[in-house]
């Protein structure tokens, strides 16, 4: 049996990501990808290009511009990789996790924005799997 040992709630969130970090010859490598999902301590970003384990890596999230701003929101995290992910098929995405530090946000209002984000993206998939459930039902 397996127990869920997860501190913090995950959100299923497809955002754009743009990270960095330094490999041990300094030199700083550039990447981008998506976010699958996302918790107050860490995120899994999609990504052809992972960097190695245990790496430091700064990531830029970037929230789309909503009714109330028209420029892109962005969060800001750093943290180490915890692990990596690499394709086995269709239905498992390459990508990477980092874990550990809380992600920065330049003021109050981007707060209220990732609030507002994460409500309407768990309404929308509790509204989609509700109408898959009734149209297997229906079958």
């Amino acid at each position: 049996m397996c127990v869920e040992q997860r501190k913090f709630v995950r959100y299923r969130l497809d955002l754009p990501v743009a990270y960095m970090w330094r490999e041990l010859s300094g030199e700083c490598v550039h990447g981008a990808g998506f976010t699958r999902d996302i918790s107050a301590s860490g995120m899994f970003v999609v990504a052809a290009d992972c960097p190695p384990s245990a790496a430091q890596v700064w990531c830029e999230v970037m929230l789309p511009a909503s009714y109330s701003r028209d420029s892109v929101r962005r969060l800001r995290a750093a943290g180490p990789v915890a692990r990596t992910a690499n394709s086995r098929g269709d239905e498992h995405l390459s990508g990477f996790v980092i874990h550990g530090s809380p992600f920065l946000l330049t003021d109050q209002a981007d707060k209220e924005e990732w609030v507002r984000l994460i409500a309407d993206q768990q309404q929308a998939r509790g509204r989609a799997q509700g109408s898959s459930v009734a149209e297997r039902g229906a079958k």
